[in-house]
């Protein structure tokens, strides 16, 4: 199962330029395309241009209000340009051939592209959709007729192959409702919509019609007053969908730090309800319980810190070379062995990486290690730093956990990013050695960052030159601004929570969608805006 699929999606959807270089784009392409069309006068096709794009923009803007049309002003200019730009590049190749009568069905050669990107980019339906884009269309012909050549029969034409193309856009939004576990074609609507309007409810209210309920846990360890949280639940999808805002929503709670667990996309809340319902159970009033000595368990792949108490164990999960996302079942067998709390510490980045069944084996190795070693009790001391910052890749906030175990001292530090640059993790943790502290770098996962930027899906913390400043700045704060540790009664709780989540199910099916029919779309969807441009042509040959 590909749960990466989703982000892939995201960052492929192409991101539009400023207004004011859309408007260059289009002064550029007019005077252009004018020179390439302008054998007897260049004057006649600036003049069609210039009109045709003023009267595109201001039908985009005005009938888009009637549909819903997710565009802001910045997009219905640049989708204005797209547009020009198709009628220019039609009327270049037709009167290169030969027929410069057919300029006039220019327009009507985009109406399958115009219904289909109306309809997904817009709240109304497909009816409402196909007749407004045939409107506009029309309101188009009188531009169109004064700034095209004589020739019998021009509306036909023109009426004909925007009906034509409406038909075909039609059907092929028809074509794309299928079900695969998920409506493909509501659920591409509902994602288009987010993507354009960044309001996370068009997208979570598809997620919720597919969502299965999952018996859940909270953990929260509580040293003095710094709170460590975590949730059974993965931190994603993306943005501000569902569960990619638990993090935040657990981080702005004061002294509080979040650690990963071990969990999957599977695992991700589909809403901001199951969020609140999730956050809201958090319990930090557990039973009382003594500190242990620490210690580090290695393989050749991985290293566990485990910190054990009375109670339970807490075991950090840092990545030598790579880590991402450790499935559920690694939490599963470490709790045969008695109370224990995985965190994955999603330290060490890698593209493209997902968890072998041989890194598994490892891990379950190690634990079993873990838990079966003892540990003296031990006087404990802490002091704590948080502070919010916001660089390239860092979404929120970092945070910095002091131990000192009667002289053995360690340092957690919080990086709220989806994963570390394993060479920034390891300057890090080179510094934090050289003032005398055994360093532990976490991330949050947080995916709040993630497809932000459609040219990318993420990257990690340490891969832009203000995050490396951020996170050094705050160390050098923050081991000043702590002068002396001190002691305070230590709590843990594990709370039991029911939450709606994607499920597997959910990227199987997803991952068969693209796999069976994505590609499919795909090109039939460019074979039909070649199409129309072709049927168009034919008609205005037949009918001119």
């Amino acid at each position: 199962m590909d749960v990466s699929v989703m982000e892939r999606f995201y960052s492929k959807i192409f991101t539009t330029p400023r207004k004011r270089y859309s408007v260059a784009l289009g002064v550029v392409t007019i005077v252009f395309a004018s020179i390439l069309n302008g054998v007897s006068s260049k004057t006649f096709f600036a003049q069609r241009y210039f009109f045709l794009g003023f009267f595109i923009i201001i039908a985009v803007l005005i009938l888009g209000r009637f549909i819903n049309l997710a565009f802001n002003n910045r997009r219905a200019f640049f989708l204005a340009l797209l547009i020009l730009i198709s009628i220019e590049f039609f009327d270049i190749v037709v009167i290169h051939a030969g027929f410069p009568n057919l300029i006039v069905v220019a327009p009507a050669s985009i109406a399958s592209l115009l219904t289909i990107t109306f309809y997904f980019t817009s709240e109304s339906g497909e009816k409402k959709v196909c007749f407004l884009s045939f409107l506009m269309l029309m309101l188009f012909y009188p531009i169109n007729y004064l700034y095209s050549f004589n020739a019998p029969h021009r509306f036909v034409a023109y009426f004909l192959a925007s009906s034509i193309g409406v038909i075909i856009g039609y059907l092929y939004i028809k074509y794309l409702d299928r079900d695969f576990g998920f409506n493909i074609k509501e659920f591409l609507k509902a994602f288009l919509l987010f993507w354009l309007t960044t309001n996370p409810a068009y997208f979570e209210k598809k997620l919720k019609k597919i969502s299965v309920k999952k018996m859940g846990w909270i953990r929260c360890l509580t040293i003095g007053d710094v709170k460590l949280i975590s949730t059974s639940f993965h931190p994603g999808p993306l943005r501000n969908i569902g569960g990619a805002k638990i993090v935040e929503k657990i981080l702005e709670r004061g002294k509080t730090m979040y650690l990963h667990s071990a969990t999957t996309h599977d695992n991700n809340l589909v809403s901001k309800e199951e969020v609140e319902r999730v956050v809201s159970q958090i319990d930090c009033d557990g039973c009382v319980v003594e500190a242990k000595m620490p210690y580090i368990i290695e393989g050749s792949k991985f290293k566990l810190i485990v910190f054990p108490f009375s109670e339970f164990n807490l075991i950090i999960i840092s990545g030598k070379e790579k880590i991402d996302d450790l499935p559920s079942e690694i939490q599963e067998f470490a709790e045969e062995f008695g109370d224990a709390w995985i965190v994955d510490a999603h330290n060490s980045f890698e593209g493209e990486y997902e968890i072998k069944e041989e890194d598994v084996k490892e891990i379950k190795g190690l634990i079993k290690k873990a838990m079966e070693k003892s540990s003296k009790l031990s006087n404990l001391e802490f002091g704590f730093a948080k502070k919010r910052v916001e660089s390239k890749n860092i979404c929120g906030y970092l945070a910095l956990l002091l131990l000192d175990y009667e002289g053995n001292r360690y340092a957690i530090l919080m990086i709220d990013s989806n994963n570390i640059n394993k060479n920034f993790r390891i300057k890090i943790e080179e510094y934090l050695w050289e003032k005398n502290y055994y360093p532990i770098v976490v991330s949050t996962d947080n995916h709040s960052k993630t497809g932000v930027s459609p040219k990318i899906g993420y990257k990690p913390a340490g891969d832009d030159d203000s995050d490396v400043k951020a996170v050094f700045d705050f160390l050098d704060f923050s081991l000043k601004s702590i002068k002396e540790l001190k002691s305070g009664e230590i709590r843990y709780n594990k709370k039991d929570v029911v939450a709606k989540v994607m499920g597997a199910k959910f990227f199987d099916d997803l991952e068969k969608a693209f796999l069976q029919f994505g590609q499919k779309a795909l090109y039939l969807f460019i074979l039909i805006v070649f199409l129309q441009a072709i049927t168009a042509i034919l008609l205005g040959i037949v009918i001119l």
